[in-house]
């Protein structure tokens, strides 16, 4: 389950958007609006694959503004695994942002890079052939003990910031796409454990700050 919170705006009488002059705003840099999206779920990958974890659709107030985003989350071995096999259990990961107007997609490619950090380890296939990531790592080692099965492998947090050039009342989808290369049969999750979401995990979530041009 995906919740959204989202804080209270200014709309003129007619429905227009706001001018800078309505929001009394005199200077760049100013805060317009945020929107929050957790994910309570998490996500389970499998194989060779890249996957949405989270899209954050904000509309935008003024025209030319930039955005501020921030993510965090955990990532978690998907299974047990024997601790004499660690050094077989050989799969990559990589995590990457990028943002696309109107509808959302569960496709990378339909996005455009925010991320600029290009890794050849395993990054995020974006719009115009780009692979990024904002964090990229080689394997992780897997065992069957409670260290590695129930606590996070490691922490996720990124912050970045972006400027479409968009008009007001622009719908801009923000979203953060998980990749794996999927080697030697150790598969991740995002934000849950191998228990599930349920029982223990970590309340990921993305944050989208639209900011005065």
């Amino acid at each position: 389950m995906t919740s959204i919170l989202k804080v209270a705006t200014i709309q003129k009488t007619n429905g227009s958007a706001p001018t800078l002059a309505d929001l009394s705003i005199n200077h760049s840099g100013t805060p317009l609006q945020t929107i929050i999206v957790k994910d309570t779920a998490g996500l389970s990958l499998s194989g060779d694959q890249t996957v949405r974890h989270l899209n954050a659709a904000i509309t935008s107030k003024v025209a030319n503004s930039s955005f501020l985003v921030r993510y965090s989350t955990a990532i978690y071995t998907a299974g047990n695994h024997n601790s004499n096999s660690t050094f077989s259990l050989d799969t990559d990961i990589g995590l990457g942002m990028g943002y696309k107007t109107g509808s959302a997609s569960t496709t990378s490619t339909d996005y455009t890079a925010i991320t600029t950090y290009a890794p050849t380890r395993e990054s995020v296939a974006f719009a115009s052939s780009q692979n990024r990531a904002f964090y990229s790592s080689d394997a992780f080692g897997g065992s069957s003990n409670y260290s590695f099965r129930y606590h996070p492998l490691t922490e996720i947090h990124n912050e970045d910031l972006f400027s479409p050039s968009q008009s007001a009342s622009t719908v801009i989808n923000v979203a953060v796409f998980v990749s794996q290369d999927g080697g030697n049969s150790l598969d991740y999750t995002i934000g849950k454990s191998l228990n599930g979401f349920a029982s223990d995990g970590y309340l990921s979530y993305i944050t989208v700050t639209e900011i005065a041009p």
